[in-house]
């Protein structure tokens, strides 16, 4: 797994201990589950969610595209997606 995913499912896996569940670790956080449903997440965890990704990489995520968040699978292939042109250029510069 690459280095962002496991950062992005650490802050899901976070917010999750967070609303009052028991701690859940990484490993568990599957791209398959719902944030909605099996992790019981709100908009407002969600933008929660979306505020610590933006804070971690100095990044603005769209609102239309945390709206489209269903899965934890979701938020890792948005933030890659805006993450990974950011960090490129330090790796290879």
């Amino acid at each position: 797994m690459r280095k962002i995913e496991y950062e992005i499912k650490e802050i899901v896996g976070e917010a999750y201990l967070n609303c009052g569940n028991e701690i859940r670790p990484w490993d568990e956080i599957d791209n398959t589950l719902s944030l909605e449903e099996d992790l019981d997440f709100d908009e407002i965890d969600i933008m929660e969610i979306a505020i610590e990704i933006e804070t971690k990489y100095s990044i603005t995520m769209p609102d239309e595209d945390i709206k489209k968040w269903k899965t934890v699978g979701d938020v890792v292939i948005c933030a890659k997606k805006l993450v990974e042109p950011v960090i490129q250029p330090e790796l290879f510069g």
